[in-house]
């Protein structure tokens, strides 16, 4: 399924509508493991161009975008200031949400991998 790239876009990793895939492939780009899947970027887009992927309003976008782009987004902007911070402690103390979202992408990373063997 493609959301937004060109037809000739060779992009290698792409969520096919899996939730699980899809928090992945963003923490994995987060961490240099992996290129973006095509919703964070579309969110990038958005962000950048202030527009959405589609003509019309955020109601005439296709079902589940905005929610999988943010979905994407959170997941990569989480990972990434995790990452930065200087002292993990502390940040966890300050970014509980943030904190939550990376303690959940560590459990389906140590799932993915037992199935992976």
């Amino acid at each position: 399924m493609s959301l937004g790239c060109r037809a000739d876009c060779q992009c290698p990793q792409q969520s096919d509508d899996s939730p699980k895939r899809l928090i992945l492939a963003a923490a994995d780009a987060a961490d240099s493991n992996g290129p973006p899947p095509e919703e964070l970027q579309l969110a990038w887009h958005v962000k950048r161009f202030r527009s959405l992927p589609n003509a019309g309003g955020l109601n005439d976008q296709p079902a589940g975008l905005v929610t999988r782009m943010a979905v994407a987004e959170n997941v990569y902007d989480s990972i990434k200031a995790w990452r930065k911070a200087p002292d993990w402690s502390k940040w966890s103390t300050a970014n509980p949400d943030a904190w939550r979202i990376v303690q959940m992408v560590a459990e389906m990373r140590i799932e993915a991998d037992k199935y992976a063997e």
